[in-house]
């Protein structure tokens, strides 16, 4: 008799599957208890051809996907065989015993072999083992910080996980270089199955464990992978509108034989200043003592920062307690721009210690909204409070990020809160077919009466320009915000005192809520379906004219921003000075907004909006490539005569230094087309040292020209 074997794992014709067998050597101790366990728990095995081994085991015939690669084994004394061969039926044992079909499961008397149960190759293929032992991931590592998580997936969404293998591995790899953590995997895993004709968490797995940290590529190879994508469909014939530059006349093109000519020392540019009116850098009456306070006990002063801290605080205080006898309630929007390592943060621990000390810490709630049932929600607990939001900027690009639909939701709610001071605030509806009598009537009510709700975001200026385009300027989110941005740059640090907050500041904190003696702050306005009782401050005559005169101003300045697509950023203009009016007001303990508070109060408005204007429109840019441009032109524009070379923008700009040749060739020939800066070789006056090749204005060398 002709023993013979059974090939197994090779696909039959063009069917996709492979036969393999599952060996259970039921003889030996412990096989067929260690078959009967696995089924106890998954379900039996289906009937298929089986065969008798010459020991006394079984071999049960089944088909399997090709596409799946199987361990060795099931269990005690159960081989799972998908490779090689298997002894096949009619052969004989070394004991002189024959494998034999089983008789009821004779592959030739009629029996079919039957598809594996999924649950086999769900336990037992090599993905499944490798998944349950899952990724290798650095113990205690710090957790991603949010305006990380987002960026990362910011970059990860413009790069197609369809890519080749080699680009997959490159971006897992910098992911890794950047964080070893069970969060960062999870993200290469998110990412990695946004294809899933090629997704494989067993070969997902395998590379991740493979990496080194600190060898190979790092985050910053994502990052212009990223950045390349962003931008390699940009039309660079496509000219940016100037908002605020005029047209000049066209320059002679520099050349060797005829240089530009700067003199041996060029000073260093200062730092942009605005000159603030004095008067803005302080308030009226009671909330000036914050302002004070706020600079005396700042490490890294900015005293424009601290009169926002000290309006955000005065419209928390006052919120759903006062309104004008033309219903303007007291609640604002505010939002600090500066660089890192300005002292911007100092106003959120300023207002904190403040409500801390008046026993308010309760209306401070919260430092960010995921989504616009959060918002409701936290009003429904607290009618009346601040949120102080760190990284504003970041918020505000995650919300705009296309698959982030509960940060849009959250903005479009701001927007509704923002007018709804004077009325009431209406819950979203949610169907309730599915819930019983009792259960709707345990909702209660769910609206807003006067909602109070006061923010101060604070940012640098980076994330916020690139998260704001030109959709934001007429969309009625940024109109609602009081915007100051600080040319401080970053400040020296400083050793300061531990200062006492004034007396009369939370004594008239405590008053604006409660009033009488008591202690009742931790449930005074908890009631959000009932309607305060305000007390209110009309307008003296001349304040009303004061507003009356600013209503006209705003409508002109509004036809004159029109063209430039920005007219909706001073529509709320005199809706928000009467809001502050109404504060400053109170702040100095007047029963009248009379013309002083009046006129403070619109500087203050209308001097901020002008300059947030002017600022976004040197800033905003509604691409990546938009804003590289605009980011190169700020850059040689501050350098005047001298401008900059491609050595400097490089040390100067990140974004410059990570775009490749093309890149830069459109951004320099976009730059020659709108904003009139070309390339020029310079010299210095007294005609020493090597020629230098730099980018410059061309209004600055007419100057040099006509002096």
């Amino acid at each position: 008799m002709l023993n013979y074997g059974v090939r197994l794992g090779r696909e039959i014709a063009d069917t996709g599957k492979m036969p393999i067998v599952i060996d259970e050597d039921s003889y030996k101790p412990g096989g067929a208890e260690a078959l009967e366990a696995l089924e106890a728990i998954h379900g039996r095995l289906p009937e298929t051809a089986e065969v008798i081994t010459g020991a006394g085991g079984n071999h049960r015939y089944y088909w399997a996907k090709c596409s799946v690669s199987f361990v060795g084994t099931m269990g005690t004394n159960i081989d799972l065989k998908a490779n090689g061969y298997v002894v096949g039926p009619g052969s004989r044992h070394l004991t002189g015993r024959t494998y034999e079909w089983e008789a009821s499961s004779d592959l030739f008397n009629g029996q079919e072999i039957a598809d594996v149960p999924e649950w086999v190759p769900d336990n037992f293929s090599k993905t499944a083992k490798l998944t349950e032992s899952g990724a290798k991931v650095a113990p205690n590592i710090e957790p991603l910080l949010a305006y990380e998580r987002i960026f990362i997936k910011l970059d990860l969404d413009v790069i197609s996980a369809t890519c080749s293998r080699d680009k997959w591995l490159r971006v897992l790899m910098g992911l890794h270089c950047h964080s070893q953590s069970q969060e960062m995997f999870d993200i290469a895993d998110e990412w990695s199955q946004t294809c899933p004709e090629k997704y494989d968490a067993c070969a997902l797995i395998k590379a991740w464990n493979s990496f080194t940290q600190g060898v190979g590529v790092t985050y910053e190879t994502v990052r212009m992978m990223a950045m390349e994508e962003r931008t390699k469909d940009v039309d660079s014939s496509k000219l940016l509108e100037s908002l605020n530059r005029k047209r000049i006349a066209e320059p002679k093109c520099a050349t060797v034989a005829n240089t530009v000519i700067v003199p041996d020392e060029v000073p260093v540019p200062a730092k942009p200043t605005c000159e603030i009116p004095p008067h803005l850098l302080t308030i009226p009456g009671k909330l000036g003592l914050m302002v004070d306070w706020t600079n005396a006990t700042a490490i890294k002063p900015q005293p424009m920062f601290a009169v926002q801290a000290a309006l955000a605080l005065g419209s928390l205080a006052m919120g759903r307690k006062f309104r004008t006898a033309s219903d303007n309630w007291p609640s604002l929007f505010f939002l600090n721009i500066g660089v890192s390592g300005a002292g911007k943060e100092h106003a959120k621990t300023a207002i904190e210690r403040v409500l801390r000390a008046a026993k308010f810490s309760s209306l401070s709630p919260a430092s960010e909204y995921t989504s616009d049932s959060a918002i409701d929600s936290m009003l429904r607990m607290y009618p009346t409070h601040i949120a102080i939001i760190d990284e504003f900027g970041y918020m505000l690009k995650a919300a705009n990020a296309k698959n982030n639909t509960n940060g849009g939701t959250a903005r479009k709610r701001l927007m509704e809160v923002f007018g709804r001071c004077g009325g009431t605030l209406q819950p979203k509806a949610f169907s309730t077919a599915t819930l019983t009598q009792a259960q709707r009537n345990g909702f209660g009510p769910q609206y807003v009466e006067n909602p109070a709700l006061t923010v101060l975001g604070m940012t640098t200026p980076t994330p916020f320009y690139e998260a704001v385009g030109s959709g934001a300027l007429t969309d009625g989110f940024l109109n609602r915000i009081i915007v100051v941005e600080s040319d401080l740059g970053r400040q020296p640090a400083r050793f300061v005192d531990q200062v006492e907050i004034p007396d009369d500041l939370v004594r008239w904190v405590r008053e604006c809520r409660v009033k009488g003696s008591g202690d009742m702050a931790d449930i005074i306005d908890t009631v959000h379906s009932q309607a305060p009782v305000p007390s209110i401050l009309d307008f003296s005559g001349q304040a009303r004219r004061w507003f009356d005169d600013l209503e006209l101003r705003c409508i002109e300045r509004m036809d004159e921003l029109e063209m430039h697509g920005m007219a909706e950023m001073y529509s709320r203009v005199r809706e928000i000075a009467m809001r502050v009016s109404l504060i400053v007001a109170h702040s100095s303990e007047a029963d009248v907004i009379g013309a002083d508070h009046a006129q403070w109060a619109i500087d203050y408005v209308t001097f901020w909006a002008d300059r947030a204007i002017s600022r976004m429109a040197n800033n905003i840019a509604d691409s990546p490539f938009a804003a590289l441009c605009n980011d190169v032109a700020n850059l040689i524009l501050k350098e005047g005569r001298r401008g900059l070379t491609v050595f400097e923008l490089a040390r100067k700009s990140a974004k410059f230094k990570g775009a490749d040749t093309r890149v830069r060739r459109s951004v320099f020939e976009n730059l020659e087309s709108d904003r009139h800066i070309r390339r020029y070789d310079t010299r210095s006056a007294s005609g020493k040292g090597k020629t230098r090749a730099a980018y410059i204005a061309s209004e600055f060398v007419e100057q040099a020209d006509q002096e």
